[in-house]
């Protein structure tokens, strides 16, 4: 059968007022600055392969089950990807059990009434493509993106500036645009009082030409704006946005030409590797750390000390209040399976992970496997830091509820088993 595609995206812009999620604060919205989206795109050949994202902070198996169940496509051709935007709704995950157990004050209460809604109106979203499917022409184009995201520790490391781009124009001139960069939407910042998708939802408005523009976020477990966003805001997101764009619209004007759909090949194959979990601290050590860090985010308010050195200290103190949920909260787990898919291309591979990936541990690998590494998909389970995270106690690590020399295990094992597909 040929290959056919088409594509949409949903409204789920939860009810007002809802709690934000992302930020170990309260935060509640009174209003949405710009609307959430769930962007679908459906391959229809020999089987349908359906790939989802979502505007929330995460998205755990209680929503992927419920899309599965509702739609009749199931592992490994249903992806769910979620953007890891922190202006989005609580209430996605579930805080009472395995490794987020006791993260409530970040992720929130579980929402199972918008959970099931969200759901539903995917579902009905996959029936009205089911009739609209068309031939298509596509291209693949690779480049990079600069400017937008750095390093969180220091600008100057090395980090994934790598872009993707998946373009599909549908036989009645439809566009879609399906992106892959690296950087946590995290332009707005704790003190953001608004709904908002953060600059992956800007980034489709610069595209006036395409129906449809979905960001797919890459290895940025250690990546964002710290350092290149000139202030919080929405007019500083937009900005960031239009700037991602130009270099994607340079991308997408070399002379690539399109490919016809019946050229396409299409497979994704998954794979559970089970990740050895962190011994935890003990609660009253995991709380000295908390009161360390907290003194001396104090000491250098009082000292004047500049913005971008301050929110270095308060990362490290809000990976130490993580840690400590975690401890007063352990699930006991020895080891977590992690649900790791490849969907292979023409001319790369894309590796989806369900975790916030360092570039540091994905960079080394993506030239040898011809890969794309795709985070915060199929479900949600923290950090994965390197060694040296570890080492320095960052933020990230602190956070993890893996065990130092996971991340690089990880790898190993992922590039084990492409070597067998």
């Amino acid at each position: 059968m040929t290959m056919q595609v088409s594509f949409e995206k949903i409204d789920v812009t939860p009810a007002l007022p809802v709690r934000l999620s992302g930020f170990g604060k309260v935060r509640w919205a009174q209003t949405a600055h710009d609307p959430l989206y769930a962007r679908l795109l459906l391959f229809s050949g020999e089987q349908e392969t359906l790939w989802i994202q979502i505007d929330w902070c995460a998205a755990d198996a209680m929503l992927y089950q419920q899309i599965a169940e509702l739609t009749g496509i199931h592992t490994p051709n249903l992806i769910l990807s979620t953007t890891h935007t922190h202006s989005g709704p609580c209430g996605t995950v579930r805080c009472d059990q395995g490794i987020l157990k006791g993260l409530d004050p970040v992720f929130g209460d579980y929402n199972a009434c918008y959970v099931t809604e969200t759901a539903r109106r995917i579902a009905d979203g996959v029936q009205r493509l089911r009739t609209r499917k068309q031939p298509f022409e596509w291209r693949i184009l690779r480049g990079t993106v600069s400017g937008l995201g750095t390093d969180r520790h220091d600008p100057k490391l090395p980090s994934d500036q790598d872009a993707f781009l998946l373009e599909l124009i549908t036989q009645d001139q439809k566009r879609c645009l399906w992106t892959r960069m690296a950087c946590h939407p995290t332009v707005l910042n704790g003190e953001n009082l608004m709904l908002s998708a953060d600059f992956p939802g800007a980034l489709e408005i610069c595209f006036e030409d395409a129906e449809l523009v979905a960001f797919v976020n890459g290895s940025c477990g250690d990546m964002s704006t710290r350092f290149t966003r000139r202030e919080s805001s929405f007019a500083e997101m937009e900005r960031l946005a239009r700037m991602a764009a130009d270099q994607l619209k340079t991308l997408l004007n070399q002379p690539e030409p399109l490919s016809p759909g019946e050229s396409l090949t299409l497979s994704v194959h998954q794979n559970t590797f089970r990740v050895k979990a962190k011994v935890l601290d003990p609660v009253e050590v995991a709380e000295e750390k908390v009161r360390t860090l907290s003194a001396q985010v104090e000491q250098a308010r009082r000292e004047g000390a500049d913005a971008q050195a301050l929110r270095l200290l308060e990362s490290l103190k809000e990976g130490a209040e993580n840690n400590l949920l975690s401890c007063r909260n352990a699930s006991g787990l020895r080891e977590i399976p992690l649900s790791v898919s490849c969907i292979r291309l023409p001319s790369v591979n894309l590796i989806t992970v369900p975790v916030e990936l360092f570039s540091k541990l994905s960079n080394p690998v993506k030239t040898r496997w011809n890969a794309e590494f795709i985070g915060y998909t199929n479900g949600y389970s923290l950090y994965m830091a390197d060694e040296n995270a570890f080492d320095q106690q960052f933020y990230e690590a602190m956070s993890s509820p893996f065990e130092k020399g996971a991340g690089e295990q990880l790898i190993r094992e992922i590039g084990d088993w492409l070597a067998t597909l």
